[in-house]
């Protein structure tokens, strides 16, 4: 079962459980030091991982992992809670 569907069959208390851990993945993923190992940034993104950015490109999981990679290392952006 996907982390979607535990939520949305969940009870209340589960259901706030699973969003903190998406949250504190999101959270890490912000971190150069994540974005920098590949074998932790694949144990965050599912394989079957999609994203669309603003351009319209879509992003696989494979190619999320080679740009961070690659990517200069910088200050980890505050969040708000």
């Amino acid at each position: 079962m996907s982390i979607a569907e535990t939520a949305t069959v969940a009870t209340p208390a589960v259901a706030q459980d699973v969003i903190a851990v998406v949250r504190a993945a999101e959270i890490d993923l912000l971190s150069s030091d994540t974005r920098h190992d590949a074998r932790r940034v694949r144990s965050l993104l599912h394989p079957d991982f999609r994203e669309i950015g603003r351009s319209g490109r879509m992003w696989t999981r494979s190619d999320v992992l080679i740009e961070l990679l690659e990517e200069p290392a910088r200050r980890t952006p505050e969040t708000d809670d």
